[in-house]
């Protein structure tokens, strides 16, 4: 059996803010750990392979929600930070076996409340999308969050061509399709 892990985004060539980003899924980047959840198993993996750290907080926030995908992609907020602990934030839920555009999979996601950049605390949550043509002022907003916590909740943005997810079968690997440009960390 093959062994799925996080997509990895890939570091910018060019700033998200040109043009050559403006027909991608452009989401914030949250300063969390990251985890793979896969609902037929009901195991809760870091980036890394191995069980991930808070997993019982993952299936605790997840607990009734009905969405339709084998794994569920996240971030476990609080482990780095001291802001916004005990929070979920969804990125993505894919199937393999049935692949999808982002734009597509993100539906499976969008009754889950988005998140704002004063991230909530105890809470699950899914990273929002940005408009291309106001992500500065997004990061405006977010560096002035940081700066109000003192610490760096979001570390930048996340730019994703819409095709399916590009998870990786070793965890050094990185996704191509996504794309990360970190201002802050």
């Amino acid at each position: 059996m093959t062994s799925h892990f996080p997509a990895k985004p890939v570091p910018c060539v060019r700033n998200v803010y040109g043009k050559e980003y403006a027909n991608y899924i452009n989401q914030p980047k949250a300063n969390g750990w990251r985890f793979l959840f896969n609902q037929a198993t009901g195991v809760v993996m870091n980036r890394y392979g191995t069980r991930a750290k808070n997993s019982e907080l993952v299936l605790e926030r997840l607990k009734g929600t009905n969405i339709k995908a084998k794994y569920i992609d996240g971030e476990i907020m609080g482990m780095r930070t001291r802001a916004a602990k005990g929070t979920i934030i969804l990125i993505d839920a894919f199937d393999p076996a049935n692949p999808q555009p982002i734009a597509e999979r993100l539906k499976l996601i969008e009754e889950i409340e988005p998140a704002s950049f004063e991230v909530k605390p105890n809470s699950l949550l899914r990273m929002p999308n940005l408009a291309h043509n106001k992500l500065r002022k997004c990061w405006e907003e977010m560096d002035y969050q940081n700066k109000r916590a003192g610490e760096v909740l979001w570390e930048g943005f996340v730019s994703k061509d819409d095709q399916k997810y590009p998870w990786t079968t070793n965890p050094s690997h990185f996704s191509p399709e996504w794309h990360k440009m970190r201002i802050r960390w």
